[in-house]
């Protein structure tokens, strides 16, 4: 075993029994609704979706999310599951602020603001593969100096990446170390934005969503990813909430404390993975 793995299995072990405090993230009756507009004449169907006026009575209005209350904690790895527009998504941006909700209300304990970081499989382009981990954050240092000294986690995320080979390109490295550099790097950078954009902001709460982000990976780098995760959301001062949208029944079985199981912008289960009760159009999932 070389001593970058023995380095980063000690850190993940020494942050796994640190104290944690049990943050806990709830949404009340959450509701999001679009309107459904055909475009004619354009020989395909094409179908554009707006936000829903909540004074329109438009018959192709359908709702994303319809009263949607679950609960998210900081020490749960938590699978959002549903068949194709089930509304996963638009959940899980909702909660990090990426989409807009119409009703319902997302509460976070003691008033913490949301440091959300969402990774899918166009994550990557948002970074120069021919670049090592070593100039990528320096760049992003050198760009956000100021915000970097304001970060309290900043030692603590330096230190998980400096478990992987710095010098080494994006391009070059293993798939587990690049899935373990692009989680850390999402987080710093959605750290940064979030105190470039707001200075009054003293306590955050983080939430990194994985958009089938793995799905297609290999069983040993599901593993590695996930036991990473598993242990940051163990870190005290990260607070971290981890969900994972998939359709791979293994994933959520084998990795995920627990599954939110949504159809047609419902909530249809909430509960222990192993005993998560799926719409018939899930049973074919993997």
């Amino acid at each position: 075993m070389t001593n970058m793995k023995i380095g980063l299995i000690l850190l993940l072990l020494s942050l796994f029994h640190s104290s944690t405090i049990c943050h806990v993230i709830r949404t009340i009756n959450l509701s999001k609704k679009f309107v459904k507009n055909s475009i004619k004449g354009k020989g395909w169907g094409l179908n554009i979706y707006n936000i829903f006026d909540k004074k329109s009575d438009n018959d192709n209005s359908f709702y994303a999310l319809n009263r949607i209350n679950v609960t998210l904690e900081n020490t749960n790895v938590i699978a959002f599951i549903g068949p194709s527009g089930a509304g996963k998504s638009t959940l899980a941006k909702c909660l990090i602020g990426r989409e807009l909700y119409d009703d319902g209300n997302i509460i976070i304990d003691n008033d913490y603001d949301v440091i959300g970081a969402y990774l899918d499989h166009l994550f990557c382009q948002t970074y120069d593969q021919n670049l090592t981990i070593n100039q990528l954050f320096q760049f992003l240092y050198n760009k956000y100096s100021k915000e970097v000294e304001e970060m309290s986690s900043y030692r603590d995320i330096m230190d998980l990446i400096n478990t992987l080979p710095m010098n080494e390109k994006v391009s070059s490295l293993l798939e587990s170390q690049k899935k373990i550099f692009e989680l850390i790097y999402a987080i710093l950078q959605a750290e940064i934005n979030t105190i470039a954009t707001n200075k009054c902001i003293s306590k955050f709460s983080y939430i990194v969503v994985l958009d089938e982000y793995l799905d297609k990976d290999a069983t040993s780098v599901r593993s590695n990813i996930y036991r990473t995760m598993k242990l940051l959301s163990h870190h005290p001062k990260l607070q971290l909430q981890v969900i994972i949208i998939t359709h791979s029944k293994a994933v959520f079985n084998n990795f995920c404390d627990k599954v939110i199981v949504l159809k047609e912008g419902r909530l249809y289960f909430e509960g222990n993975p192993k005993k998560a009760f799926l719409p018939n159009q899930l049973q074919m999932i993997e």
